[in-house]
């Protein structure tokens, strides 16, 4: 509510029961497009270990680490030679016991990437000379080293032959396009997403940094959210008139919530008891789940946490909970 101290204004939507910020009245407008859970809690409130369990379903247990949703998705995929399993971003979470082939492959900047996949390209004679020299050695001693080496060297001349690099040249898009995703990191990040999702790719994660507003939480995320708002509406546009809605799902989470009052410093702290979840795509439109009490402390109601969400999102994109 608006009487909290703190709160922001709010706008109706078309879903009884849901009001959004004023500052995503854009997306506000499309909310029978999105499915917004309020119902995913978890213990977690320190940012690595939080993020870790959003992006696997598990608690961190360093004995036993388990693979990310990413990595499940390439492990259960066919290797067409493109990576499967993008990070557009800073951080990217492992496969674990899977194997390295269905690691993230993270590219942090996407101009730099795109530079050095054509520095590579241009020096494929001694990638050549490297596989060669590799094998001969191979005939003389054997290692898993090698092995990975080889390994290493065969995935980089199969992306060189690959579509993925021109989908990293921005530069190719048109002028409406850039400027319908932002003239921003995220913007160019989610655009470059679409591209990635259009070559087949099955999951690209874009990364949004930013969220920990301890202090001048209104202003800090005002300029957060209008980033956000503008690349995710263009995205949605983008899928529907490709004809990809109905076989994408789009997940928008962070490692947690944030608590529903002020603190000192007019921000907001970490509040893994109600983590807010947005999923869209087919015909997930429409939907909420779950609720939390007015002054937005505790769920009330129906509670699920990551694990469940982790189960909703495997059988939305087919994958075998028993084969994984």
């Amino acid at each position: 509510p608006k009487s909290l101290p703190g709160a922001r204004s709010s706008v109706a939507t078309q879903v009884p029961g849901l009001r959004l910020a004023d500052s995503v009245a854009g997306l506000a407008a499309r909310a029978d497009q999105l499915c917004v859970i309020r119902s995913i809690g978890s213990r977690e409130g320190e940012h690595v270990r939080a993020t870790e369990l959003m992006h696997t379903g598990f608690p961190p247990l360093p004995s036993f680490p388990r693979p990310s949703l990413g990595s499940l998705i390439s492990h259960a995929s066919q290797d067409s030679g493109l990576p499967r399993n993008i990070t557009l971003g800073g951080i990217g979470f492992g496969p674990a016991f899977l194997g390295a082939q269905h690691g993230p492959f993270v590219i942090e900047d996407i101009d730099a990437a795109k530079v050095q996949l054509a520095r590579v390209n241009e020096r494929r004679r001694a990638l050549g000379l490297l596989k060669r020299f590799n094998q001969t050695y191979a005939e003389t001693a054997s290692s898993e080293a090698i092995l990975r080496r080889a390994a290493a060297i065969d995935s980089v001349e199969r992306l060189l032959d690959t579509a993925l690099p021109e989908s990293l040249d921005l530069n190719a898009a048109s002028d409406r396009d850039r400027q319908r995703y932002g003239n921003h990191q995220f913007g160019k990040r989610v655009l470059t997403a679409r591209r990635l999702l259009g070559l087949g790719i099955p999951l690209v994660e874009a990364q949004l940094d930013g969220w920990d507003t301890h202090l001048d939480n209104e202003r800090r995320t005002g300029q957060l959210c209008r980033v956000l708002e503008q690349s995710w509406i263009a995205l949605i546009d983008d899928l529907q008139h490709s004809g990809l809605w109905d076989d994408t799902l789009v997940i928008w989470m962070g490692e947690f919530g944030r608590t529903p009052r002020l603190n000192g410093g007019a921000g907001r702290d970490h509040f893994p008891e109600a983590t807010p979840v947005v999923l869209c795509g087919g015909d997930l439109g429409g939907r909420l789940v779950g609720q939390t009490s007015d002054d937005g402390a505790r769920r009330i109601g129906v509670k699920h946490n990551v694990a469940d969400l982790m189960a909703t999102v495997m059988t939305l994109m087919g994958l075998s909970l028993i084969h994984i």
